[in-house]
């Protein structure tokens, strides 16, 4: 019993559950497992829908200072695409198409989310 009520102090404190991984900063990659997509979610901030980047994760990868995640927008009307979180900054930018991300971040390596999820 101790050890599960120290379990759920532990949770609640960092502000993670089972189904999180912190990416970098305050952004953590967050899997359904009823649907089983992923979505990006900033810590302390309650999103309506698809997370910080209004849609779900197709592909995820980072750096010292971004969070480059392309995605399926949430809403249908909105273009799918990259967006490109500066977490110093904690913008971001988007959704840029597959060849400006290309041309823009040419160094970049990129998972799927699985695969991601599996480093985290």
């Amino acid at each position: 019993m101790r050890f599960f009520a120290l379990l759920i102090v532990l949770v609640w404190v960092t502000g993670c559950s089972p189904n999180q991984r912190k990416v970098d900063g305050s952004y953590r990659l967050e899997r359904f497992n009823e649907n089983g997509k992923f979505y990006l979610e900033k810590a302390g901030v309650e999103e309506a829908g698809g997370g910080c980047i209004d849609g779900t994760v197709e592909e995820i990868g980072w750096t010292n200072r971004f969070i480059f995640a392309r995605r399926i927008a949430t809403y249908r009307g909105d273009p799918d695409g990259w967006m490109i979180i500066d977490v110093a900054k904690q913008s971001i930018v988007g959704p840029l198409t597959g060849a400006e991300f290309r041309l823009k971040y040419p160094e970049v390596q990129t998972s799927s989310p699985d695969d991601a999820w599996k480093k985290l």
